[in-house]
């Protein structure tokens, strides 16, 4: 056959088959609830977690419950029936999945009618309100799984003793029952997750089939119990999801709710979609080592490079494992224990003693709380005196080092020179984390909280202080534990049964030599990633476990950390792990650690706090005003020359109202309150941060092992930093979303525009979630090399995951020549410049990357700027520019800081607009930042809005969080908004401000504004 005379037509005759491929879209998330409040509060009422509107699900849905069902997904002993109601009508088009995780046990094992059912249902509800004390009423129809105790006894489907007994009832329009009993399942004891299939695809004829989960093991065993059954789109038609219980319940539960669905699957991939992923391969194939942008006509159509795969083992580890399940974190309960702001002074060098005196200087100075250490309970008259003297003042209390020291926290500062080799050695961590230290930390956990819990003002428990599984963040390579068998079976967990096996422990030595030759396609530096993803995983799951028997010894106290480092690839800092195995953390402000514990602090629930380190008196009034403005609840202060002697330093005289207003007025309003965002996300990517470290520290060479402050110095660190700048100093407020809860829930539509930031690796099913949020109308910005490797560090053969999204093709023979200043991976030589005292020179500094006209440097050198590419409703933004040079920009004031126009234009464009700003006509307002907050905890919704100053903050791995460059004058100041607010009242004075768009205000910058008004 010769050749066809026209190449581009060559592959015409596929399209007959192409245009028959069904696309399978990603799963949306309709409803999610994890049901963690509290034993002793009613479900009814409560706001389901996660709610969308659209495909039968209604945002901000709460449920309509019996008494007898509680927050925590707990049913009260009963031998009656009851049931939990969530809106929910299913429409034509979708595939769902309403699924919910059961477990129930029988008030007595004989006679065989002590039974005890616990199920989930979709309900034909007639009439105002769903009845909540019965499980079926007449004129409901319902099809339904329900879970059976294992009783012990014989049952009439199956003579012998039956471990298990799925029932499946369904209820005609009629009220006629059907019910059958499916035979017995060998599953273990424990958990079942009961899911409902409902197949709505073909309209008037809808099909619907059970599955059973056994939980109880570390791999789901799923059974289809039934085969699908059609149905007439049933009259009346479905409007609840209903949770039941039924029979004489001894103790039942209910557990991780979820509603999805999949859109009919589309059939048809657009020819042109096919004929540019033919032409993508045909380049690739090229190994061109630029990146060429695709024609717009071709990104529009390009099919999804990583579809959802039956076999996506990484997929189905971030839903199930115990690395990503949550400890207690119910908001009532927390705020019960820590209800406001709280200054609690760490008595390093507390002189004036413990009594009256000092109690009552303590209280009128604004220091509402203290600390106890393990120190303070070994000896009696200590501890009693103590802890008489807090509770005869009433100071809120932490305990510091609960489960002792030299376990969590193994070192102070230097005194880790001696074990240097060791820590960076690839042997077994020098205290072994197992089962038996475990047990030794319980010991201690014991006592310890056995000699405060009858305090009625203890607050939190804070594990330790500084803890890490290595020592801080410095660079780690040792393993975590002496288990032989844990990182197999770790690596299992993740990859599936083809898991790599790894013949040794790695070094970084084993993959920095590598760095300047290989390309993307050759890039693997999984072995190490694992190796320390395993680690914080065994870590976070071991904290997770210590704050849960915390909760054994004092059901009423939250427990943490205190001293939180810097998100990093060492130390057990991977926050998306970390913050769900938290109830109260204290983190240094460093490496956006504030915001992104602020971001994933589920509705704010958890009291969080950073430490106070005293400068001087302006940059002390800020900080109280500056956290208190981003939700936290109080400071823990370091006490070093806080008294001449036993006499007090005049600064605390100065700064004493700005802590009493905080206790007493400003912080007590705040409880309860949830932050609000403009619809903007920033990605968190651990894996990215994991990368980001092994391409930084390759121009250390050898001496990486004294690389240090990784927070001064990551390109993840500055890269996230600058793109919060750039927000804030625009005007709009964000959260940062991450890998977990995007993967287990997608994008959440209620934001806008999603920013990957710095964003190198990326999963298959990340990519999917993203490219979904993006179809459905979301803008997605990313500012370069985005999903270039996968999770583990593996760079894709094929080029970046989502470059089909945006419209772009990066070769897979990309390499450190081709990025940035051609030497190394990273934007900075950051061995040349560790020592480096401003932005400006820490990006100059013998930097030969290229800078483009718009003052930020280009990733991939020959490739152009700011691509924008549509994909299905939304927009997707390939920048190729680092914003790293904001930060440097920004600190040389508000002229240059206009510079952000090349980015926060793409935000704006996605309908992103500020809705209130200040201004002033003494002089240019920069530098500051407008916070707000829903509160509705009294029936009245209102806003909450700081105005607060926005300087530079540097600290370090030992505390900070000070300002640099602060201004502390008093200006006027106008609060302008682009809509009437009504009832606006200034809460710092009380003035009733009125109704209006602009309000003339005095604002002191070294404090804050905070002013309220009528909705949310």
């Amino acid at each position: 056959m010769s050749p066809h005379p026209n190449p581009s037509l060559k592959w015409i005759w596929l399209l007959p088959v192409i245009l028959t491929i069904p696309v399978v879209e990603a799963a949306s998330v309709i409803y999610e609830h994890s049901f963690s409040g509290s034993s002793t509060a009613n479900l009814g009422g409560t706001s389901l977690d996660a709610s969308a509107t659209g495909m039968g699900g209604t945002s901000g849905a709460r449920w309509i419950s019996s008494t007898r069902f509680k927050a925590d997904g707990s049913i009260a002993t009963t031998d009656s029936a009851g049931s939990a109601f969530v809106a929910f009508s299913p429409q034509n088009g979708n595939i769902y999945s309403i699924s919910v995780d059961t477990r129930a046990t029988p008030r007595a094992t004989t006679p065989a009618s002590h039974l005890a059912y616990v199920g989930i249902s979709l309900n034909s509800h007639v009439g105002a309100t769903p009845d909540t004390a019965a499980p079926f009423s007449s004129g409901h129809r319902s099809i339904s799984p329900i879970a059976r105790s294992p009783d012990g006894t014989p049952n009439a489907s199956n003579t012998t003793n039956p471990k298990y007994i799925l029932r499946r009832w369904e209820t005609s329009a009629t009220y006629i029952l059907a019910a059958d009993h499916i035979p017995t399942l060998a599953l273990d004891q424990g958990v079942w997750r009961l899911t409902i299939e409902l197949d709505t695809t073909n309209a008037g004829n809808w099909q619907y089939r059970w599955l059973v989960d056994d939980v109880n093991g570390s791999t789901l065993t799923s059974l289809s119990v039934g085969d699908w059954t059609s149905f007439a789109t049933p009259t009346p038609a479905i409007s609840y999801i209903q949770l039941f219980n039924t029979g004489q319940l001894g103790s039942g539960s209910f557990d991780n709710f979820s509603v999805t669905a999949v859109p009919e699957p589309a059939t048809g991939v657009l020819a042109v979609a096919a004929l540019a992923a033919f032409a993508l391969k045909r380049k690739r194939t090229a190994r061109r080592t630029t990146m060429k942008v695709l024609p717009a006509v071709l990104c529009c159509s390009m099919p999804l490079v990583a579809r959802a795969s039956a076999e996506d083992h990484y997929e189905a580890y971030v839903r199930n494992s115990e690395d990503f399940r949550r400890v207690k974190q119910d908001k009532e309960w927390a705020l019960k224990a820590w209800p406001s702001w709280t200054y609690m002074p760490w008595t390093y060098q507390w002189h004036i003693g413990y009594d009256d005196a000092s109690g009552e200087w303590s209280r009128t100075h604004g220091y509402n709380g203290t600390l106890m250490d393990q120190g303070h309970l070994l000896q009696e008259a200590t501890r009693k005196g103590r802890l008489d003297w807090i509770d005869k003042h009433g100071l809120r209390f932490y305990l510091d080092h609960t489960a002792g020291k030299g376990v969590l926290h193994l070192w102070d500062g230097d005194k880790v020179k001696p074990h240097l080799e060791q820590l960076q050695g690839t042997g077994v961590r020098n205290v072994p984390l197992n089962a038996a230290a475990e047990a030794g930390l319980r010991d201690i956990m014991k006592r310890h909280i056995g000699a405060v819990r009858d305090s009625p003002h203890r607050a939190a428990y804070a594990l330790d202080d500084e803890p890490s599984w290595g020592h801080f963040v410095r660079p780690a390579m040792w393993q975590i534990t002496d288990d032989p068998t844990a990182y197999t079976q770790w690596l299992r967990g993740i990859y599936g049964p083809k898991a790599p096996e790894r013949g040794k422990w790695l070094s970084y030595d084993d993959i920095r030599t590598k760095l300047p030759e290989w390309t993307i396609a050759d890039f693997d530096a999984s072995p190490l990633m694992d190796q320390w993803s395993f680690n914080d995983s065994y870590w976070a799951n071991l904290l997770g476990r210590l704050v849960e028997y915390s909760n054994e010894l004092d059901p009423a106290t939250p427990c943490g950390l205190v001293g939180g480092q810097a998100p990093n690839a060492f130390g057990g800092y991977d926050y998306a792990k970390l913050m769900r195995k938290m109830q109260f953390i204290e983190s240094y402000n460093i490496g956006s650690s504030q915001a992104i514990i602020r971001s994933f602090n589920p509705r704010n629930s958890l009291p969080t706090v950073t430490t106070h380190f005293h400068r001087d008196t302006a940059d002390t009034i800020w900080q109280a005003w500056y956290y208190l403005a981003h939700g936290n609840r109080g400071h823990i202060g370091w006490v070093e020359k806080w008294f001449d002697g036993k006499t007090p330093e005049p600064w605390h005289a100065e700064v004493a109202p700005s802590y009493l207003e905080a206790e007493r007025k400003i912080g007590p309003l705040m409880a309860g309150a949830e932050w609000k965002h403009d619809g903007v996300a920033i990605y968190y990517s651990h894996a990215s941060i994991q990368l980001g470290w092994i391409l930084d520290a390759e121009s250390h060479g050898k001496t990486w092992r004294q690389r240090n402050s990784d927070e001064r110095l990551s390109s993840a660190a500055h890269v996230r930093k600058a793109w919060e700048n750039m927000l804030r100093d625009s005007g709009l407020q964000y959260d940062f979303i991450n890998y977990a809860d995007v993967i287990q829930k997608g994008v959440p539509q209620d934001y806008k525009v999603l920013i990957l930031p710095g964003v190198l690796c990326l999963s298959d099913s990340e990519a999917r979630a993203i490219r979904t949020f993006c179809e459905k109308g979301g803008t997605v910005i990313a500012d370069y090399l985005p999903g270039l490797w996968d999770q583990h560090g593996k760079g894709r053969k094929e080029g970046g995951v989502l470059d089909s999204m945006f419209g772009v093709s990066h070769s897979p023979s990309l390499s450190a020549k081709d990025i940035f200043g051609g030497k190394y991976w990273a934007e900075v030589d950051q061995d040349t410049n560790f020592s480096w005292k401003d932005y400006e020179s820490f990006l100059t500094n013998k930097n030969t990357s290229v800078k483009d006209a718009s003052g930020f440097h280009k990733a991939v050198r020959e490739m152009p700027v700011g691509h924008v590419a549509s994909a299905g409703k939304g927009k997707a933004v390939m920048m190729n520019l680092s914003p790293q040079w904001y930060n440097a920009h920004r600190e040389a004031g508000p002229e240059r800081a206009e510079k952000r126009e090349v980015f926060m234009k793409h935000v704006m464009a996605a309908g992103v607009q500020p809705w209130v700003r200040i201004s002033s006509d003494q002089a240019p307002v920069h530098g500051y930042e407008i916070t707000y907050w829903k509160q509705s905890t009294d029936g009245n919704p209102r806003t909450i809005l700081y105005v607060c100053s926005n300087p530079e903050i540097r600290g370090t791995s030992l505390g900070g969080g000070n300002s640099v460059g602060l201004k502390s004058d008093t200006i006027p100041v106008r609060l302008q908004f682009n809509q009437t607010k009504e009832q606006v009242r200034d809460e710092r004075t009380g003035e009733m401000l009125g109704d209006g768009r602009e309000f003339p205000l005095r604002w002191k910058r070294d404090e804050a504004i905070v002013i309220s008004f009528e909705g949310l």
